[in-house]
């Protein structure tokens, strides 16, 4: 990430958004540098603290999809080769927003973290989520399993 408005922690485990409080009309996005693999099963968790916000997501995405925007966007999903989940309660995939994926609208009101785990088969182009250890299932199948994501 090379932006004023990410910090991300030396050990490259925390990232902080905004932390000059600057960039409040900006949507921003962080991707690992590790591929996924299509031959294997992947798991990673966000816990998110203290969060808030219009567009806070987590998924997966391709080379190209974006790391940011001016307003107020839900960037992963916006494109046919990023698929992800908005705490919000939705999925979204190359612009389609589906409102019945698995769970309601998270907030941040009683200040208690929330953790995101994704899974990805590799195998059969899969992938699912769970929020605090529950698993919601596989909101995504037959992802091309070709793509570098």
């Amino acid at each position: 990430i090379n932006s004023h408005s990410v910090l991300i922690s030396n050990d490259e485990k925390s990232a902080c958004l905004h932390p000059k409080g600057d960039g409040y009309f900006e949507t921003h996005a962080i991707r690992c540098d590790r591929s996924l693999r299509s031959n294997a099963y992947t798991y990673w968790e966000i816990k998110l603290s203290n969060f808030n916000g219009t567009s806070v997501m987590i998924g997966i995405g391709d080379e190209n999809s974006k790391l940011h925007s001016i307003g107020y966007l839900d960037l992963i999903g916006i494109n046919q080769s990023s698929w992800g989940l908005s705490i919000k309660g939705h999925t979204q995939h190359n612009q389609i927003v589906n409102q019945s994926y698995c769970c309601n609208n998270y907030s941040n009101e009683d200040e208690s973290d929330l953790v995101v785990g994704c899974i990805f088969d590799g195998f059969k182009g899969r992938l699912g989520f769970y929020l605090n250890g529950e698993f919601k299932g596989f909101a995504y199948e037959n992802i091309p399993t070709n793509l570098v994501l």
